[in-house]
């Protein structure tokens, strides 16, 4: 289960926000997003390297965006990292690539939120909503945020 860090942890060049498990999730001040899996960091900044972050799905958005704005009132130094979160990215590598239905249905919840990232998703959602390897309802779901 991931948790929100209050107060996040601090350790320059980085700003971890969330764990779950035993990863860590937050910022580089000049390369944004990444994962901390024990010694290793992984920057996420494309569709290849999103995927440490889906946990980060299982978060009610709102919930999340707004402990994002709170942190970057009072961690300044991070805040154009903190803008730099990769969503669509996330949202995108989720529809291309999950082999079940339960990370789609967690990035459906997140893009029925948002306009925009449907607009910007469009032709992502028309392709989902064409897998007949996922369940009908979430194909159709897909299929009515694309519309």
């Amino acid at each position: 289960m991931e948790h929100l860090l209050k107060p996040p942890i601090e350790a320059l060049p980085y700003c971890w926000l969330v764990e779950f498990g035993a990863l860590r999730c937050g910022v580089h001040q000049k390369n944004g997003w990444c994962v901390q899996n024990g010694d290793r960091i992984i920057i996420c900044d494309s569709l290849e390297t999103c995927m440490p972050l889906m946990p980060i799905l299982e978060m009610d958005d709102q919930l999340f965006f707004d402990f994002l704005a709170e942190i970057k009132l009072s961690n300044p130094f991070y805040s154009e990292a903190i803008d730099s979160f990769p969503k669509a990215y996330l949202i995108r590598h989720v529809f291309e690539f999950a082999v079940s239905e339960y990370w789609p249905e967690l990035a459906l919840v997140w893009v029925s939120h948002d306009k925009a990232l449907q607009s910007l998703l469009k032709p992502i959602l028309k392709m989902f909503a064409q897998k007949k390897s996922m369940p009908q309802s979430l194909r159709h779901k897909a299929r009515r945020l694309a519309a």
